[in-house]
């Protein structure tokens, strides 16, 4: 499984990254997305409700350099669709549509009289709130991985060999 650190140099390799919000943002939705698409996580690291979205504590202030062979095929067709959705977004805008949204905001106003919050947002919650996002056609698309398609003509050449071994019998005798 990657980390969150891979995550980012990733995107930073893809990109140009104007500020951290905007990174740790990109981060947070990559991760959404994918336990929305997969049901699993990208990476382990805890990502907190702060005042201004999600953060992750783990990426605060770090400089590492961009790197593109950290991730996966699959990892990097998850962030791949996630940065064409949201990489034109500068770190503010970013902050603001996460604030729209209930993994962020239910952690946040459940803080109670607290000026700060460090609260985790659970996998649970960004599965759920994206899944039902996927399923309303916002967002991006998910992608298909190589895997994917070459598993889905096994199986379909699978279904066909079986249909027409099943078939051949009554083919034989229709044909005479």
């Amino acid at each position: 499984m990657a980390r969150a650190i891979d995550v980012m140099k990733y995107i930073k390799a893809r990109q140009h990254v104007w500020g951290e919000t905007q990174l740790h943002k990109l981060v947070y939705l990559s991760q959404a997305w994918s336990l929305a698409w997969d049901g699993r996580p990208l990476f382990p690291e805890k990502i907190e409700a702060w005042e201004n979205g999600p953060v992750l504590r783990a990426l605060r202030y770090r400089q590492d350099a961009a790197d593109s062979t950290v991730l996966t095929a699959e990892e990097r067709v998850i962030v791949d669709a996630v940065l064409a959705q949201y990489g034109r977004l500068n770190g503010s805008q970013l902050s603001a549509l996460t604030h729209e949204q209930a993994p962020w905001a239910d952690v946040w106003n459940d803080r109670g009289d607290r000026s700060w919050c460090d609260d985790e947002i659970t996998h649970d919650a960004m599965r759920r709130f994206f899944t039902t996002e996927a399923i309303a056609g916002r967002g991006p698309a998910k992608p298909v991985t190589r895997t994917e398609e070459t598993s889905d003509r096994n199986e379909i050449s699978a279904i066909a060999a079986a249909n027409a071994e099943r078939w051949s019998e009554a083919l034989a005798l229709l044909g005479g």
